[in-house]
């Protein structure tokens, strides 16, 4: 097999090489945002809903963990045991041993997954516990599993015996993959976009803070659906011949680079705000509220006979006093 020149050889290895320093330097950036976030959250024993997303961000973060180690031991261990020639270095670059890849596959696939769970139970949760309404989201979920899976075990069949048309068919699984996320992702952002925007169309002066909320919800899920969007198409492009051209292998590295860490700072950090902005909350009173303010009740109510749960949102002010006409509404933070 024939390999591409010498400059593009130079030209992929530097790529893998900036993406791991890229890769690295998210990690660090990750860990601080995750240490942070767990802190506010161990003094905030009051919050509705804490433990939840205490494990959530938890369980990102470890699972992030895992792959930084994996992505460690492939550019320390097992790329330097080879010569320090460039060719044999560039093959080596599709040669790593098949458990670092499945390790890598594993703990990304685990962490699209994770995320997207954890947006669409903030779905539930902002609609009152409405299941109809995220049949959709727990639809695409369910078929994104089953793209993981189908994608795991093909290549675990084709890898002994892996030829270019079998490569696409495994780089196609892992695209329709990232697609899938992506419209789980953006689909439950939408939908509780929706709810926002329908429920806060009667309250009074909120068009600033309308737009506030909006972006808060928005950004997190944003930068990480941008970033999956971008893996799925570097993977539905297919290769003119066994090798990948220069900029495929590119944008597929930064990509790969971007999205897991993508995955877990988007969630830790829409919860280390929803914290932050709670604790300001508490400690100024004279202040209008922000996102973390953003309160959903269900009300109940009887029309001909039958109960109604409607869910319904307003922000609530410092200066409310108890006898309100939401006073005895079951209280659910955002968070």
């Amino acid at each position: 097999m024939s390999l591409p020149s010498a400059s593009v050889q130079l030209s992929e290895i530097r790529s893998s090489t900036n993406s791991s320093i890229i890769f690295t330097f998210l990690m660090g950036s990750y860990a601080v945002v995750y240490i942070h976030t767990f802190h506010l959250y161990l003094i905030r024993k009051q919050a509705p809903q804490r433990l939840i997303v205490l494990g959530a961000i938890t369980v990102l973060f470890l699972i992030a963990a895992v792959q930084f180690v994996v992505q460690l031991y492939i550019g320390n261990v097992s790329l330097p045991q080879t010569n320090s020639n460039l060719r044999t270095a560039y093959v080596e670059l599709f040669q790593i041993p098949i458990w670092t890849h499945v390790a890598l596959n594993v703990t990304s696939y685990a962490m699209y997954i994770v995320a997207d769970g954890l947006l669409i139970w903030r779905c539930f949760h902002v609609y009152g516990g409405r299941w109809r309404v995220i049949a959709l989201p727990l639809l695409l979920l369910s078929l994104e599993i089953g793209l993981v899976t189908a994608s795991i075990v093909y290549f675990l069949v084709v890898d002994s015996d892996a030829t270019q048309n079998k490569i696409n068919i495994s780089n196609d699984i892992q695209s329709a993959t990232f697609f899938m996320s992506f419209a789980t992702s953006v689909s439950t952002t939408g939908l509780i976009a929706y709810q926002i925007y329908a429920s806060s169309r009667n309250i009074n002066g909120t068009r600033k803070r309308f737009l506030h909320i909006l972006e808060i919800i928005i950004q997190s899920a944003a930068v990480y659906s941008a970033v999956l969007l971008v893996a799925a198409v570097s993977g539905a492009i297919p290769d003119g011949d066994s090798w990948p051209t220069t900029a495929v292998f590119a944008l597929a590295n930064y990509s790969s680079a971007l999205l897991a860490p993508a995955a877990g700072i988007a969630p830790t950090v829409m919860a280390a705000r929803v914290a932050e902005a709670s604790s300001q909350e508490e400690h100024s009173r004279s202040i209008l509220p922000k996102l973390s303010q953003l309160e959903f009740h269900k009300s109940n109510g009887s029309t001909m006979g039958e109960r109604n749960f409607n869910s319904e949102l307003y922000l609530t002010f410092s200066n409310r006093d108890s006898s309100g006409e939401n006073g005895d509404n079951d209280k659910q933070d955002l968070a």
